[in-house]
């Protein structure tokens, strides 16, 4: 009875998203900022409460830390540049971050798991801060290469029993399965 009762849950919050501005997207806080705006509001309540001078300053100057905190954070997501690998259960996401731009990388899955990867996918982009992104699907039983920010990458199904020589100058080798069946060739 529990698992139909979450089940209806998860259906009425992907209606509710699916409404035109029924979320907030592209809004992205850290705690530390989080933090802060809560700050802010405690100082205005108490601002209200006694109308103080102290209150008041109080609530400006964290008025003035949330505005600095989110600039900061906001050039600190403008110059990120990650490579984020997260293992599902039947798929892999690998994500090239470059700013607020992404490049998904997917191995093949299930229409049953899309709703996990989809949630993954957009999980992963809230907390990066992503604003725009590519979804690319890689075939998940052989190597294949790509390039991000003149680093090469490979990743591998693991099903081959030969690594191919250009793999020896990868920058980076993804592993993606059980792993290629010889290690010590590609270490």
């Amino acid at each position: 009875v529990s698992q139909s009762r979450y089940r209806g849950l998860n259906d009425y919050i992907f209606r509710m998203e699916s409404i035109p501005f029924g979320t907030l997207e592209h809004i992205h806080l850290s705690a530390g900022e989080t933090t802060l705006i809560y700050m802010t509001i405690a100082c205005f309540i108490c601002w209200g409460w006694r109308r103080t001078r102290g209150w008041l300053m109080a609530s400006l100057i964290s008025l003035a830390l949330v505005g600095c905190m989110h600039t900061w954070m906001g050039h600190l997501r403008d110059r990120q540049q990650l490579l984020v690998v997260m293992p599902l259960s039947r798929t892999r996401l690998i994500m090239l971050i470059d700013g607020s731009n992404a490049r998904w990388l997917l191995t093949p899955f299930d229409p049953q798991d899309r709703r996990q990867v989809k949630m993954a996918m957009r999980a992963a982009a809230h907390h990066f801060g992503i604003n725009r992104s590519h979804i690319d699907t890689i075939p998940g039983d052989r190597h294949v290469r790509c390039t991000w920010n003149n680093l090469n990458l490979w990743v591998t199904g693991g099903q081959d029993s030969e690594m191919s020589p250009e793999m020896k100058t990868a920058d980076f080798v993804i592993l993606s399965g059980n792993g290629p069946p010889r290690m010590e060739k590609l270490s």
